[in-house]
């Protein structure tokens, strides 16, 4: 649930930040089983591309209303980090061509994924 999401937020932070460098969000999608290789997910079960990512991360951080010189500075905070997530499963529904009951089934897919995920018992200790 939200508690378990906002723990594993916390581990990929680590302990001298509140918010989310580009690397860490990689790394957090990859360690979670989100990330594929390639532009577009890489093809497989892969929930967003490698390079797609990186787009992902500045797109999500200037909605936000974060200056694109200031987004390697500034770091995704929970809320940011939260509609990341909601983008990634928007966009896999998309290419399904799902509607509404696939974006909900789609979210609670990828929350499952990061609830099995190595960081949330690492969140634990």
């Amino acid at each position: 649930g939200a508690a378990g999401l906002a723990r594993v937020f916390r581990v990929c932070c680590g302990v001298r930040s509140r918010k989310l460098s580009q690397t860490r969000f990689s790394s957090l999608l990859e360690k979670c089983g989100l990330l594929g290789r390639g532009a577009a997910g890489g093809g497989g079960d892969a929930w967003v591309g490698a390079r797609e990512v990186d787009l992902l991360y500045v797109q999500v951080l200037a909605r936000s209303g974060v200056a694109l010189d200031d987004i390697n500075a500034s770091g995704m905070a929970f809320a940011d980090f939260s509609d990341a997530l909601v983008e990634i499963a928007q966009r896999r529904v998309a290419k399904s061509g799902g509607g509404a009951e696939a974006l909900v089934g789609a979210l609670e897919e990828l929350l499952a994924l990061i609830a099995r995920s190595p960081l949330v018992a690492q969140g634990e200790e």
